[in-house]
């Protein structure tokens, strides 16, 4: 899909029928936070979110973390990502504190640590 799919024409649609955009965005989202390897980063629509699509953070945030909740250990590859959007996605604080001491707490994932 790339950058242009997401920042040119797609926030107009956005703008103009919100609930039906973010829905498409959550499928594909999840989609690919679901099939994301520990070894094969996928780049097919996490990264133009994080990038080019602020205008998405919000919205998509709540998504985010649900699924890390429900997938503590799968984020691993798309940590990056993910916490770029939620923390510009307006977030809770709390929740991100929170998101961050389970994270921590992973026994099988040093690199969650820092």
């Amino acid at each position: 899909m790339g950058v242009q799919w997401i920042s040119n024409w797609f926030e107009r649609i956005h703008q103009a029928f919100p609930r039906l955009a973010e829905e498409a965005v959550i499928k594909e989202l999840l989609w690919e936070l679901e099939n994301t390897g520990s070894d094969k980063p996928m780049h097919y629509i996490l990264q133009d979110l994080a990038y080019h699509a602020p205008w998405l953070h919000a919205p998509m945030a709540p998504v985010i973390l649900e699924w890390v909740k429900i997938n503590p250990t799968r984020i691993n590859t798309n940590r990056q990502y993910c916490r770029h959007i939620l923390a510009n996605g307006e977030t809770d604080t709390i929740k991100l504190a929170k998101l961050a001491s389970r994270q921590i707490a992973q026994p099988n994932d040093p690199d969650s640590i820092a």
